[in-house]
C-alpha cells in the first residue's frame, strides 16, 4: 500500500514540472476520488483486522 502511494506521489511530483496548471488541476480533481476510495478501503481493511 505505502509503496503504491509513494510511487503515485513521485509521479505527481514529476508531472508537476511537466504539465500546465490547468491540466494539473484537472488531474488533481480526477485523483481526489481515487484517494478517497483508497482511504476508505484502507480503513475497511483495518476494521476487519
Amino acid at each position: 500500500m505505502s509503496c503504491v502511494l509513494s510511487s503515485a506521489i513521485f509521479v505527481l511530483l514529476k508531472e508537476l514540472f511537466l504539465i500546465d496548471t490547468a491540466v494539473f488541476v484537472w488531474k488533481i480533481l480526477s485523483i481526489i476520488p481515487l484517494c478517497l476510495i483508497l482511504i476508505i478501503c484502507f480503513f475497511l481493511q483495518k476494521k476487519e483486522c
